[in-house]
């Protein structure tokens, strides 16, 4: 079993209390334009209509997912097409893969119906 070191944890936040460097360093991290799922609900309402594509084997799949069920929980029309056996970067490769052309023909198609 696991457990919080609690010292460890309070002295983490009293470092950055006085470390004005390292505050700066985490708010560009924990930026909504780095990572939109971290915006505001009153930002998210005003998306349009969005199609995502959730790869199994990306490393940004949960956050895909998360920001998809946050837009949707702030009334925006979602589309999410999730692909197996799919990975980060898949559409960059020059090889011919069945779910790279799978994956392009249903964006291609997406695009032709809803913009």
């Amino acid at each position: 079993s696991s457990s919080v070191d609690y010292k460890n944890e309070h002295h983490f936040i009293e470092l950055i209390r006085r470390d004005e460097r390292l505050r700066g360093q985490l708010n560009k991290l924990f930026n909504a334009n780095l990572s939109p799922g971290l915006a505001d609900d009153s930002v998210l309402a005003k998306l349009p209509n969005t199609y995502l594509i959730v790869l199994e084997w990306d490393i940004l799949k949960d956050e895909g997912l998360i920001y998809a069920q946050r837009l949707l929980m702030n009334g925006v029309d979602v589309k999410v097409d999730f692909y197996e056996n799919a990975f980060h970067g898949i559409l960059n490769m020059n090889d011919d893969y069945e779910i790279k052309n799978r994956i392009l023909n249903n964006l291609v198609d997406y695009v032709k119906h809803n913009v």
